[in-house]
């Protein structure tokens, strides 16, 4: 066939793309292209059709293929850019290199090759090519989306704020450059501008997914209130576009159910793990943050599986591929450096368990560390600091400069003391800035990741069929795994019952769990119980929330007993401890147990009943009663539990029990012993490059099993 008229039909097949079968005219394109392999335009076209169609791979093959017989630099363009989109990067930038220096006014490529060279970690390259498109057009939408996107992950909020602002001078009808700036917003902890950057990105395109998420989680997450949070997502399923609408959906039920609105529950739960199921095969540009469902009750191993897609997601968002660490001292020889790492050495549950802990390591043998991730003055961090070696506060750090950090003080031994929580940073976990890496204490389920070594459990809180679905290797200690510390003493004659709505003389049933642990299997327990037990009333906290004391009311409405339920007002600490002592006996909740309420309530003198679950959350009741001495509270049915709630003269005869000192429960440096002994062995299976599972071995003659 002459050139001629290889162009002429060429040409007649651009003009009929628009109206003609496109299967037909790929045939036609199949002749030129097998007439005259080496002309360009026949794969060209092929590509176009292809992309037509989304079907990327089958154009990636068209221009394999053709790059064979068909010199033309095109179809390498073509294909680098291509590459990039389908997350081939390696392969977009051993192709582009020389083609974006021979075409540095191809914007398109030079964008495509950079971005490729951002997602392998190649940051100070990426923003090189893109400064240099910018010389060329100042104002393409693309790149300085591009480059400032970079910017946000590597912590440059001020240059990111200004290109998106730029970008929304170019064009203002670009809602999703708020959404960027309210993310950045966030970032600099300024909730209320983000969340006005969030409704104007909706006064532009009410569409956007990703303004629906990001209000929800700073109302729910930051700003604590579920109710609007509830109203955004459930927005957001249904006005958003995309696939995002799975993750809105899941978050709206786990919200509503949060609040204790379990109107339609039954077919919720159903729908939920139809959700999850298309949750986890999508490709979605939200992904769940897996404490989310911890309260929902879903299964071990579809939490795993969540789990892993989340710290996958923490792996990809990092912007250096190989951390700058080195493990090069001798690690675990001399003194043993443990880092404490968390965002809760504060007044906070999470400070209180862990208070005067530290001070019982032997100072001879170990160097401890705290890395404090939020900024806080109050006697519990100073209590903290005391007991500590060193207390670096990074709260002001980027991610790279506290993994950086925690790396040149040659941590043998990084401990996290809370799990997937917004104030985390888990990207510094993901860099490694630790050889021993353990997650413990916020987070007693997997983490789903590679960068975490170890969970800690005992004999109580795991069981066999447990460990097949945590990422780590796990070591099951002869104590609890609740750590705990004493709590202040409290002034015992400050309020009586009438104070607080209660009954003088009547058994008090408490739950002062958080409410979004409540459930209707475990509601619809405690009525039967009030039902069974006279003289007697429920007293519940409700968070300080008027929406979920609004539901709690119906619901124990419907059911009968509202005349037997006193709810507890959110008040001060000291008051909240104070007033512990006029509950009879606290009732745990099923699927997630208490944690720092359970310690609270023994702590000062009440008793607990719980049932033993089939997961962690749910076997950690159970946990601390065994260590306790109190085994026999725990419960192995929900009839054993109605009946434990209405033996009182068991639970009276167990406050007498609370009184002993000598229980492991409350015995925080047999405790840290045994932390002491995990390290260790921790640390030498190290250097023998080995990370598996291990016991610790009793210091006591205790029965752990």
């Amino acid at each position: 066939m002459k050139t001629e008229e290889y162009i002429h039909r060429i040409k007649s097949i651009k003009s009929r793309l628009q109206q003609d079968d496109l299967d037909q005219l790929e045939a036609e394109i199949e002749q030129l292209t097998e007439a005259r392999p080496e002309r360009v335009g026949g794969y060209l076209l092929k590509v176009e059709i292809a992309l037509r169609n989304s079907d990327i791979e089958k154009a990636i093959a068209v221009l394999e293929k053709g790059s064979l017989k068909c010199a033309d630099e095109r179809i390498k363009i073509q294909l680098t850019i291509l590459y990039s989109k389908e997350r081939r990067f390696e392969e977009s930038i051993d192709l582009g290199k020389e083609l974006v220096e021979r075409n540095p006014d191809n914007l398109t490529l030079c964008l495509a090759y950079a971005k490729s060279l951002g997602a392998i970690k190649k940051i100070t390259e990426s923003i090189r090519i893109l400064k240099k498109c910018l010389t060329i057009d100042s104002n393409h939408i693309g790149v300085l989306n591009e480059l400032a996107h970079i910017y946000f992950k590597i912590e440059d909020f001020e240059k990111a704020k200004s290109l998106y602002q730029q970008i929304l001078e170019i064009s203002p009808s670009k809602g999703i450059s708020w959404v960027n700036i309210g993310n950045i917003q966030v970032k600099n902890a300024e909730y209320r501008d983000a969340i006005t950057s969030y409704q104007k990105s909706l006064e532009l395109d009410p569409t956007l997914s990703e303004a629906y998420y990001n209000l929800g989680q700073v109302y729910s997450n930051i700003l604590g209130d579920k109710v609007k949070s509830l109203e955004w997502y459930q927005r957001g399923y249904r006005l958003g576009k995309g696939n995002s609408s799975t993750v809105l959906e899941i978050l709206a039920i786990v919200t509503k159910w949060q609040l204790a609105d379990w109107s339609s529950y039954i077919s919720e739960n159903e729908r939920l793990g139809n959700l999850l199921l298309d949750y986890l095969n999508q490709e979605i540009i939200h992904n769940l943050v897996p404490y989310e469902l911890s309260f929902a009750g879903i299964h071990p191993q579809v939490y795993m599986k969540v789990a892993a897609k989340y710290s996958n997601a923490i792996k990809e968002s990092l912007t250096v591929s190989k951390h700058n660490r080195s493990y090069d001292h001798s690690i675990g020889e001399g003194k043993v450096r443990v880092g404490y790492y968390s965002p809760n050495f504060r007044l906070h549950p999470g400070g209180f368990l862990v208070r005067t802990l530290f001070e019982h390591h032997d100072r001879s043998k170990f160097e401890i560390h705290a890395f404090s991730l939020v900024s806080s003055e109050d006697y519990v961090k100073n209590d903290i600091e005391e007991a500590t070696d060193y207390f670096h506060d990074v709260s002001k750090m980027t991610s790279v400069e506290i993994a950086d950090f925690i790396n040149r003080e040659k941590i043998d031994v990084l401990v996290a003391l809370a799990g997937y929580n917004t104030q985390m940073k888990l990207d510094v976990l993901a860099l490694k800035p630790a050889p021993i890496q353990i997650m413990t204490l916020g987070s007693h389920e997997t983490t789903g990741s590679n960068f975490i070594d170890y969970v800690f459990s005992d004999s109580v809180a795991s069981k066999e069929q447990l460990k097949d679905f945590y990422s780590e290797s796990i070591i099951t200690l002869p104590c609890s795994i609740m750590f705990n510390c004493p709590l202040p003493e409290v002034n015992a004659n400050s309020t009586n019952r009438a104070d607080h709505n209660l009954p003088e003389n009547k058994f008090v049933f408490a739950s002062f769990n958080h409410p979004r642990k409540l459930d209707p299997a475990t509601i619809d327990t405690w009525v039967k119980i009030l039902q069974a037990s006279k003289d007697s009333v429920l007293w519940i906290y409700h968070g300080g929330i008027p929406k979920i004391a609004q539901n709690l009311k119906e619901y124990f409405k419907k059911k009968g007993v509202f005349d037997k339920v006193v709810f507890a007002d959110k008040v001060e600490i000291n008051q909240h401890w104070e007033r512990i002592k006029h509950a009879d006996v606290l009732l745990d909740c099923f699927t997630y147990n208490a944690h720092f309420t359970a310690i609270e309530f023994l702590r000062y003198g009440v008793p607990m009943i719980t049932l033993k679950g089939d997961s962690h959350n749910s076997r950690l009741g159970s946990s601390i009663l065994h260590f306790a001495g109190l085994s026999d509270l725990i419960a192995n049915s929900v009839a054993e539990y109605i009946a434990l709630a209405l033996d009182r003269h068991k639970v009276y005869s167990f406050k007498e029990k609370l009184a002993e000192k000598n229980q492991l429960l409350f015995d925080s440096w047999m405790q840290v012993k045994y932390l002491e002994s995990a390290y260790k062995k921790a640390l030498d299976m190290f250097r023998r490059n080995k990370v598996k599972s291990f016991k610790v071995k009793p210091l006591l003659p205790f029965d752990s099993k």
